[in-house]
């Protein structure tokens, strides 16, 4: 792989399975006129760190109907692109799409970026992008970048090729992003946000866009990642990378969906929620640690595909840095530990974090246990013991988390690392770093699956 090439490089096994773009299919729209400020996407957009406006909810619908059974329905339309180099001659780019079509949404659209130099000689394309779902009457921003062995671009242009249609039968509410602000971590242009999603299903590995601006309203750079997901009915923080141009002035974010978000959640009658049931955090410099205990309360009911999120908020309640986390088989009555760092923008002293998490799925089972743990042993700097598969199945790759508790049964602290996998009945020994805050009294070990353990 290219140096400086972006992360969603390593997202190709998701969207493979989606339609690639060619560059002659489906003709795009014009462009907006040279000048003219792009008609913004205020549902889901966030600029110079303010809410949007409110708007009046959209429609959605549950499946999706053939194109042939709709009106002519219309392709999508291109209103605007731009884009800037950055100093590792990676084009960041970003442009505008409308959806023009009143009765339905478009899903699994695919476009190709082109860029030119002075003398329209191409200098490289990135056509492994999708644009998953674009709801009636809406206008997103897509943003990305690529890395060019000649980043000496002069022009840009992008292809687009509509999805398939989807008929709108419910209110679809859009997302809300309460805050956003800028910030520089490490040498990198980077935008953090707490985006309010309010679906009552986890939305998965969103697409989230930042799409820079100057004072003319051109689009002057942009940035974008997929995220682990967004909370059911929650709120998730995010940082994304991107670069702009010197003359930028404001942002926007645009949160992309996954598919037909779910309205109503509906889990059994009898089921109980994933419960958080102890939390804690250590900052060193620009990295927290977060170290939290779960509980699945329920004694029949195994909880798949939930979602955990963490933000880190400073003592003036600005947002400072959050992370998503998926969540993997939590079986009945199962006590969980987690332990995982994310990067903050800066050394600002983190004054609180706010955990939740969200479970999707709850499936009969009879499952007690995927590991036992035993001669947890308290060290200077480190937790050390032993993991025992109970599974009854050989376990591939899954994390062995540590929490650490004071006198009081506080946590304290924490730390993780990754076993490459344990074989049915056996044992792994483990010394698993900690950072605390405060003087360590106990300690316990945890095996936390991956989609990789259960060979999925």
């Amino acid at each position: 792989m290219k140096p400086g090439q972006f992360l969603k490089r390593a997202w190709l096994p998701v969207l493979a399975a989606l339609l690639l773009l060619s560059a002659c299919s489906a003709p795009a729209a014009p462009t907006a006129a040279p000048g003219e400020p792009p008609a913004a996407a205020a549902t889901q957009s966030s600029g110079g760190g303010s809410a949007p406006a409110a708007t009046a909810p959209l429609s959605a619908a549950a499946e999706p109907t053939a194109a042939a059974s709709l009106p002519d329905p219309l392709p999508l339309e291109l209103v605007d692109q731009g884009f800037t180099v950055a100093y590792n001659d990676t084009v960041h780019y970003g442009f505008l799409v409308r959806n023009p079509n009143p009765s339905h949404a478009v899903q699994n659209s695919t476009f190709t970026a082109t860029f030119y130099d002075a003398n329209r000689a191409v200098l490289g394309t990135d056509d492994l992008s999708a644009i998953e779902l674009v709801l009636p009457g809406q206008t997103v921003g897509v943003a990305d970048g690529l890395w060019l062995d000649d980043p000496a671009v002069a022009s840009m242009s992008i292809a687009l090729t509509s999805g398939e249609p989807v008929v709108f039968t419910e209110t679809l509410p859009p997302y809300e992003i309460v805050s956003t602000s800028e910030c520089v971590t490490e040498g990198f242009q980077a935008v953090r946000a707490e985006i309010v999603s309010p679906y009552a299903a986890n939305v998965i590995l969103p697409r989230i866009s930042v799409i820079y601006y100057d004072a003319d309203g051109k689009i002057s750079g942009g940035g974008s990642g997929y995220r682990a997901g967004l909370l059911a009915n929650g709120k998730t923080g995010v940082l994304i990378f991107g670069a702009k141009s010197v003359n930028t002035v404001r942002y926007e974010v645009y949160t992309g969906y996954r598919g037909l978000p779910a309205m109503v959640a509906q889990p059994p009658s009898d089921a109980k929620p994933l419960q958080v049931s102890a939390q804690g955090f250590t900052q060193a410099g620009n990295y927290l640690t977060y170290d939290v205990i779960l509980e699945n309360p329920n004694g029949a009911y195994l909880l798949d595909q939930s979602l955990l999120s963490v933000n880190a908020y400073a003592a003036d309640g600005s947002f400072l840095g959050g992370e998503p986390m998926p969540l993997v088989s939590v079986l009945p009555g199962q006590k969980l530990g987690i332990s995982r760092q994310f990067g903050l923008c800066d050394e600002t002293p983190v004054d609180r974090i706010e955990v939740a998490v969200s479970a999707e799925e709850y499936l009969p089972s009879q499952q007690t246990a995927y590991f036992g743990s035993e001669n947890v042993t308290l060290q200077d700097g480190a937790v050390s013991g032993e993991l025992v598969n109970l599974a009854g199945i050989d376990l591939k790759v899954f994390y062995a988390t540590a929490i650490v508790y004071d006198a009081a049964g506080q946590v304290i602290g924490g730390g993780s690392l990754t076993v490459d996998g344990l074989a049915a009945g056996g044992r792994a020994s483990v010394q698993i770093p900690v950072t605390v805050n405060g003087t360590p009294a106990s300690a316990e070990i945890f095996g936390v699956l991956t989609r990789k353990s259960l060979g999925k």
